[in-house]
């Protein structure tokens, strides 16, 4: 609920609100763009940050870890990737950061599935 509620007020607000700080129209234009970025992950981000304490609730804070670390890895190399190679810029660090949002996003719902968590935690942890 709180992403939602996150998303419509970086896709409201954001934009005009960062334009109001904004010293021409062209930062102006990248903080709107950012603003919209952020709305978009705001509902993932909230659901990989609580399926996250789900497994660091279960005890399973090896495999947690595990993920994060990917998630950490894919982050840098998706935001390194979009902003250079690709030729976005700054833009491509934010899609970057999103798409492995959604990455940490699928790991942790795959880690909760069932009961798999339940057993790679016990195998990581005794």
């Amino acid at each position: 609920m709180l992403g939602a509620v996150g998303a419509l007020l970086f896709a409201g607000v954001g934009p005009g609100l960062g334009a109001s700080f904004a010293a021409t129209p062209e930062i102006a234009a990248v903080t709107a763009s950012y603003a919209l970025v952020l709305a978009l992950a705001q509902p993932l981000e909230a659901l990989q940050i609580v399926w996250g304490g789900a497994l660091a609730g279960t005890g399973a804070t090896r495999l947690l870890f595990g993920i994060d670390l990917v998630g950490g890895a894919v982050r840098v190399g998706l935001a390194w990737a979009l902003s250079g190679p690709v030729g976005l810029g700054i833009v491509g660090v934010w899609w970057g950061f999103n798409g492995a949002t959604v990455v940490l996003l699928v790991l942790k719902g795959l880690a909760l599935r069932g009961e798999s968590w339940m057993h790679a935690a016990r195998r990581l942890e005794g």
